[in-house]
């Protein structure tokens, strides 16, 4: 099982995509028996940083007072559980162009020299490594690209201060253009939830690889293909496969195959015949020249 912490920093409770999608995801993986720490920022808010918060962070635990030692108690408790997840799920809407107050003063108070980077000769590092972060982000326009990239301080903030602390393996998952009609947020929903289905399977076959993968494994009613000449017939590891899919599936789970052929041929309808690695194909023997027989 995977320790997974969900960080909420939505100020709406309900109307939020961020948080309805990263809810979402977070469910599959309760669903194969991830352990869920949920932390609500507008629930419950960190405090911005005080100077006497900033003084306890720079005292050795040894030394502090017992009133520097409840200051800092708080950002002790958020950088346990930062540490102890092997997930990191955020719902991180763009508020002008940047994420949320409420976001920026939990990262304060995690970013914390000794506990989540260290000075050394060649410069900080990262101590809260071998984590995988999942950024589910909302925004009114388009900002990954097109002019509106310009404007977007939430992603490029974000990677910068997660990958300082040790946190470098991101993906995001974006709802764009969700101000610009209903038929945007509906095609944002459904954007948001394949990629959560993909990332979902993701997680079960690599943190959580001897576990059941069928209840987050990708549904993506792809037409039946032809079997591939050469390629032997396996088994799907998950009973969620139809017989067509196991049949001709490879040895690459079908959630990998379609994640890949998506980032590869965006523009490109999928099928499983194209899909499915290439056999290889032995080069035929070249004929001996007369001239090199033996009599």
């Amino acid at each position: 099982m995977a320790n997974v912490l969900h960080i909420n920093s939505s100020v709406r409770n309900s109307g939020s995509l961020s948080r309805q999608l990263s809810g979402e995801f977070v469910s599959k993986l309760a669903a194969q028996g991830d352990t869920i720490v949920v932390r609500d920022l507008a629930a419950q808010p960190v405090p911005h940083l005080t100077e006497e918060v900033m003084g306890a962070f720079f005292t050795p635990a040894e030394q502090r007072s017992a009133q520097a030692a409840a200051a800092v108690q708080l950002s002790d408790t958020l950088v346990d559980e930062l540490l102890a997840a092997d997930v990191l799920v955020l719902a991180a809407p763009m508020y002008n162009f940047s994420v949320p107050s409420t976001l920026k003063a939990w990262i304060d108070h995690v970013a914390r020299a000794g506990r989540t980077f260290q000075y050394t000769a060649n410069g900080p590092v990262g101590l809260a490594t071998g984590k995988k972060a999942y950024i589910f982000t909302a925004s009114g326009g388009v900002y990954s690209e097109g002019p509106g990239a310009a404007y977007d301080y939430l992603s490029t903030y974000l990677r910068t201060a997660l990958g300082f602390i040790g946190i470098t393996d991101i993906e995001f998952v974006q709802a764009e253009g969700v101000a610009m009609g209903e038929d945007a947020v509906t095609s944002a929903i459904a954007k948001g939830r394949a990629s959560i289905e993909a990332l979902a399977a993701w997680v079960c076959r690599h943190l959580v690889p001897k576990r059941d993968c069928q209840s987050v494994m990708v549904d993506i009613s792809l037409p039946a293909a032809r079997p591939v000449p050469g390629r032997r017939a396996v088994r799907h590891e998950s009973p969620s496969c139809t017989s067509w899919q196991a049949q001709y599936c490879s040895d690459v789970p079908c959630s990998q195959l379609a994640l890949r052929w998506r980032r590869r041929h965006p523009l490109r309808r999928p099928t499983w015949a194209a899909m499915l690695p290439r056999p290889r194909i032995s080069a035929p023997l070249k004929k001996s020249s007369p001239t090199s027989r033996r009599p």
